[in-house]
């Protein structure tokens, strides 16, 4: 990463806009950044680590870097150009501030921001003004996570290998192991060492774990099978447990064949009684099916006449049907003729009232016609009324106006007196404030002492609490773990016991088992357990007063042994848990008692009590700080409201003389028009009265006019209209009268041709649709069941013909007899089965159980080396973690003794400590020097502080090589260092600088912070920044040619 340009807006103790130009310091450069103490060298360190990281190089956040010198409307802004190997970024943030409102008064609060961009190189123009493309728009995490990734280090790392800041050059020469552990497993990422670690530890005792608990399930599933151990006989020979489990499988499978062939036989006697019960039962069902069809067709007899009655129903209905259409006109034309008669008589009725209400409109359109002759006089009133009111609206409006004019004339005087006293009390108050500011400057003095103090108390405070809070848990936990070991103790013992009363109960089943087989042995019989066929020695002998143990006990004994062996490895489990974290715990409060020191011993309180007078101290220096901003922004704003008020008051004067000129103009205007007018033409209220008035007038006569002419016309419309409905609705029912008589003769000429007597016959024959389909399903439905009575009557007879109705209840009683039978058997046959399955599950079990239990074996003998090993149990007791951080420093220490041996002029050579007694620790990483003018190594913090600053500046340069060399990717081409150069004399600053400059000729770019006079004369390239009492600016020095900023 190489810096190219740099601004900074109203940050650190730079109030405008400076910009630094790197470009211009040429290629490569080793320049120096020079100034007088408190000028804000260091400002351009924090710049570029805020605009990067949003962090800068020390403990202050970007809203304390905001200029005090600044205008409260000018934000806090940085600007960063740089190149990353082939390609230049342009990246700005902007912190959270507090500026003053565009518009208006008041602040507003801004919220930290950020944006990156990919830049496209223009030759021809300056960095800044290249064109851009966006990468991350305003999104502060997203662009801290962009930068990291891009940069490959994160902020602190490059607080450490790119920007060394002043005072901290000591920290990483003269840490402990374990700082140094910590920092170096950062930077090189060797966290996934210790992971590997923790994973092969964590692997190794799951396979540990899992191959106890698969011999665990061996012992258990032996135990569903009664088998308890490996024994010996009564001869002495030993019987392991495989052999025992095959015994008791030999001995369960003839019985199991036995009772299978038994259940075939029965089973196969019960097939066949069911099936004959089968076929009785479908002959039973023909013979009650026959009954059930004699009982149907007698019923179907009994409606025979019943569906003769119906069909002659039938018939006469059909025959109405035909002759009902005649019967049907005749009613609709009769109907249609009483309609017709009394449409007519109202055509009659509305045929009269039009000709009266055509009479009475004529009449009053002649009446309105006499009353429209008055038109004419009365529109010749309307002229002079007209013009006698515009003279008088004339001469209102002027009054109007006058009224006005007078007011805004007495308003413009007010404001301007108030513009006057507003401006003379400004003045008497930007005074007082300008007294009163000078006054708090005086005052107040620099507090960063008290800010250092106080950013190194908290953490200091933080830790010591910490710290109790472990030592407390530490406590706790011992106590815990004398209690839970001493259920381990006692849970040991009752496993002990529980084992005891477990060999007790399995020797005395073993006993009665032999005591049971005793019974049925004979000579010349082969025993059952060992095939002999002699028995010198039987049980009942030896165990006459032997109690027969049933299976029950040793199962109950044997499971309260499990339980107690789980509850022991729970216990022991908590313990072991109980332990690791007191171990935890006892680390973290060496580690917090080595970084804490002296104040490991110190009482919270009194930090406390310390940070509360700091704390105080710095708020009462915050509180005139803030006092002396608010009375600066005061003072702007006085100042701004002068400038206001001076407008204001040109302004009041310039309105006074505008209303007095327009009242004066207008009072003349009205004098005129009173005297053109006389008294009683004044009011136009009046005026435009009249006008109205004859206007309404008017109005009403043309509209009386022309709505009695509209009456007259509509009148003689609905005459017309009547007298032609009238004459239509008479055709109409003549023509119906005619056709009622054709309908009339018609319907009695059909109803004499037809079977019916008269009209009312043929009415009583008539049927609905509902009727005629109701009586015509009845028929054909009685007349299908009769026919499927008789057919399945003829079938059933058919095949119950010549045989006998079976015995049915007898048949059953059989059935069920060997329907118990079958049961039984086949629970026998089941009892037998499962009891051989179960051996045989219990074999397969064991065999796959066996199989897992060797290959866990046999990974954990790989696994559990490999964890060893990298755990540290190993003949060096050294961990792969610290292995590795041991071979980095290593090489970071070649490299930092390269560059040692220049700048001491040979004599100093960093190396690390090699003499280690326990390398359990962290302490393979303490560094020591190699003295060449005496001979000895001594530890590095015996080192003066001119070479301590060149052995840690050595160190810084190596670890930057070897962190780039190691980082795949990570490129550290410019290296920032603040101060510590005022410790060398003048030969040791001369092999400092030949060293920077030869970093500079392999294409790193350097920049020195420092005051010391000594650098100015021999670096030619520079960036002066020079103190003003408004705030520090700026100056690039290239060798001869010098540049403002």
């Amino acid at each position: 990463m190489k810096p190219l340009y740099l601004k900074m807006q109203a940050f650190g103790p730079f109030a405008g806009t400076e910009e630094v130009p790197f470009t211009e310091l040429g290629e490569n450069p080793l320049f120096l950044i020079n100034g007088p103490t408190g000028a804000g060298k260091t400002s351009l360190l924090d710049g570029i680590s805020y605009a990067l990281y949003g962090e800068t190089t020390g403990d202050r956040s970007g809203e304390q870097m905001r200029c005090d010198h600044a205008d409260s409307s000018t934000e806090t802004l940085l600007c960063f150009i740089f190149r990353l190997a082939d390609k230049v970024y342009r990246i700005e943030r902007l912190p959270t501030q507090t500026l003053a409102k565009l518009r208006g008064e008041g602040v507003t609060q801004r919220n930290a921001s950020g944006s990156i961009w990919l830049l496209e190189e223009d030759a021809g123009l300056p960095p800044q003004e290249w064109s851009r493309k966006l990468l991350v728009d305003k999104k502060i995490r997203e662009l801290d996570e962009y930068v990291n990734q891009l940069i490959g280090l994160n902020a602190k790392q490059f607080r450490q290998v790119v920007v060394l800041p002043q005072g901290k050059f000591r920290e990483l020469l003269t840490a402990n192991s374990t700082q140094r552990e910590e920092v170096f497993a950062s930077l090189f990422q060797t966290q996934r060492y210790q992971l590997i670690e923790e994973g092969f530890r964590v692997k190794a005792k799951a396979l540990q774990s899992q191959y106890s608990r698969v011999k665990e399930e061996i012992s258990a599933i032996y135990l569903e099978a009664g088998i308890t151990a490996d024994v010996t006989d009564e001869s002495g020979d030993f019987i392991a447990r495989e052999q025992q489990l095959a015994a008791l499988l030999a001995a369960a499978e003839a019985p199991r064949e036995a009772a299978e062939v038994e259940h075939k036989r029965i089973n196969q006697r019960y097939v066949e009684a069911a099936r004959n019960l089968d076929r009785a039962s479908e002959l039973e069902k023909q013979f009650t099916r026959h009954e059930e069809l004699l009982s149907e067709k007698e019923a179907l007899d009994k409606q025979k006449q019943a569906m003769a009655e119906l069909e002659k129903l039938l018939a006469r209905g059909k025959n109405a049907a035909k002759i009902q259409p005649m019967w049907q006109r005749v009613a609709d034309q009769r109907h249609a003729l009483k309609r017709i008669e009394r449409t007519e008589t109202e055509a009659v009725v509305a045929a009269k009232k039009a000709q009266t209400e055509h009479s009475q409109a004529r009449k009053a359109y002649e009446k309105a016609q006499q009353k429209a002759n008055e038109l004419p006089e009365l529109r010749e009133q309307l002229g002079p009324l007209k013009r006698a009111l515009i003279d008088a609206q004339k001469l209102q409006q002027a009054l109007s106006e006058q009224a006005l004019l007078d007011k805004r004339k007495q308003q413009a005087q007010e404001s301007a007196e108030v513009s006057d006293a507003k401006l003379a009390e400004a003045n008497t108050e930007y005074r007082a404030v300008e007294k009163a500011i000078d006054a708090q400057e005086a005052l107040i003095v620099g507090q960063d002492n008290i800010a250092v103090k106080l950013a190194q108390l908290e953490p200091k405070i933080a830790q010591r609490q910490e710290l109790s809070q472990h030592q407390e848990r530490e406590k706790q936990l011992k106590t815990k773990q004398s209690s839970v070991q001493a259920e381990v103790d006692s849970a040991r013992k009752q496993l002990q016991a529980a084992e005891r009363e477990e060999k007790q109960a399995v020797r005395g089943w073993h006993l009665s088992q032999a005591l049971l087989l005793s019974r049925d042995l004979a000579d010349g019989e082969p025993c059952m357990v060992c095939g002999s066929l002699e028995h010198p020695a039987l049980a009942h002998e030896q165990a006459n007063n032997a109690l027969v143990v049933e299976q029950e006990t040793v199962e109950a004994a044997q499971a309260n042994t499990a339980q107690q062996r789980e509850t022991l490895g729970s216990i022991e489990q908590t313990l072991l848990q109980v332990n690791t974290e007191l171990s935890t715990e006892h680390k973290r409060i060496k580690v917090l008692q080595v970084a804490l020191g002296e104040a490991a011993e110190q009482d919270i309180s009194a930090l406390q009590q310390e940070r509360d007078v700091l704390q105080r101290q710095a708020e009462k220096n915050a509180q005139q700080k803030q006092g002396l901003q608010q009375q600066k922004l005061r003072f702007r704003e006085i100042r701004s409201e002068l400038e206001e008020l001076r407008k204001q008051q040109q302004f009041a004067q310039s309105a006074l003389q505008s209303a007095a000129h327009a009242a004066e103009a207008n009072t003349i205007r009205v004098q005129e028009l009173e005297r053109d007018l006389p008294e009683d033409g004044r009011n136009s209220v009046q005026i435009e009265q009249k006008i109205a008035d004859i206007n309404d007038v008017i109005a009403n006569i043309e509209g009386d006019l022309e709505h009695a002419r509209q009456a007259q016309e509509q009148a003689g419309q609905n005459v017309s209209s009547a007298e032609a409905g009238l004459k239509q609705t008479q055709m109409q029912r003549e023509e119906l009268e005619a056709n009622v008589v054709k309908a009339d003769k018609a319907w009695l000429e059909a109803l004499q041709a037809s079977e019916f007597a008269d009209a009312e016959a043929f009415a009583q024959a008539q049927l609905t649709a509902e009727q005629e389909q109701q009586y015509s399903m009845q028929v054909q439905e009685w007349q299908q069941s009769a026919q499927h009575n008789a057919t399945l009557l003829a079938e059933l007879a058919q095949a119950i013909k010549g045989k006998d109705r079976p015995a049915l209840d007898t048949l059953n009683a059989e059935l069920k007899e060997l329907e118990e039978n079958v049961s039984a058997a086949l629970e026998k046959m089941q009892q037998l089965n499962n009891e051989y399955q179960t051996l045989q599950n219990i074999a397969q079990r064991l065999k796959a159980k066996e199989a897992n239990s060797a290959e866990l074996s046999e990974r954990y003998q790989v696994l559990g080396t490999l964890a060893d090993a990298v755990a540290g149990n190993n003949s060096q007791r050294l961990t792969l973690h610290r292995f590795v951080l041991s071979i980095l420093l290593d090489d970071v220490l070649h490299e930092a003794s390269v560059r040692l041996d220049k700048m001491s002029g040979g004599r100093y050579l960093l190396r690390r400590d090699l003499y280690v007694a326990d390398k359990r620790s962290a302490a393979g990483l303490n560094l020591v020097v190699d003295d060449a003018y005496t001979g000895r190594t001594r530890p590095v913090n015996t080192l003066s502080g001119g070479e301590s600053f060149m052995a840690a500046l050595a160190l810084a340069l190596g670890l930057s090589d070897v962190v780039q060399s190691y980082a795949g990717g990570i490129r550290l081409e410019t290296l920032f260092i603040d101060e510590g150069f005022g410790s060398l004399d003048e030969h040791a600053l001369d092999a400092a600088i030949a060293v920077l400059a030869e970093l500079r000729a392999h294409g790193r770019t350097i920049g020195i912070i420092s005051h010391v006079r000594e650098l100015k004369e021999r670096l030619p390239d520079r960036i002066d920044v020079l103190r003003h009492q408004t705030g520090s600016r700026t100056q690039l020095v290239n060798q001869a040619r010098v540049s403002g900023r």
